[in-house]
């Protein structure tokens, strides 16, 4: 385990919307007091994942070392909308990865973002364009735009 204290985080659920106008279900995950460290982090499941499957705890860890986090569901899945249910399309997903993006790079605390996916989720970002404020670094090892590992998570 790390040595890194922890501070209390809290979650608020929120929605922005997707490419094809779907409203887009994500928890923003913020520490709490404020720990500026001006990065977020974007996550989401891999293929078929939601959000509620586990991505809570790493979230507040993240939260919990300072950084702001956003976890999304994809369109079609868990509690974002699209219809029919459950249904799988690798460009839709990785569209609502941009919409995920931009969002968080709205925010105000944003400075940088870090992308973190769970299996097939680690690959959204390839296909994502950088912009000079908050590009997106891809990580799966919770490792930050620099190459350090994040605080409170191990390489």
């Amino acid at each position: 385990m790390s040595d890194v204290t922890l501070g209390p985080t809290s979650r608020e659920s929120i929605s922005f919307a997707g490419a094809d106008g779907a409203r887009i279900h994500a928890w923003l995950y913020r520490p709490d007091p404020p720990i500026p460290t001006g990065t977020t982090i974007v996550m989401a499941h891999g293929i078929g994942g939601i959000k509620s499957a586990g991505l809570a705890p790493i979230a507040e860890r993240f939260a919990g070392a300072g950084h702001t986090c956003v976890v999304f569901d994809y369109r079609h899945f868990g509690a974002s909308e699209g219809s029919p249910r459950e249904l799988l399309r690798i460009r839709a997903e990785r569209d609502d990865y941009r919409s995920a993006l931009k969002f968080a790079r709205e925010l105000p605390e944003t400075t940088r973002t870090v992308v973190r996916g769970c299996s097939f989720a680690g690959c959204m970002p390839r296909g994502t364009p950088s912009t000079t404020r908050g590009s997106p670094r891809s990580s799966q090892s919770a490792r930050s735009s620099t190459g350090r590992t994040l605080p409170g998570q191990r390489a």
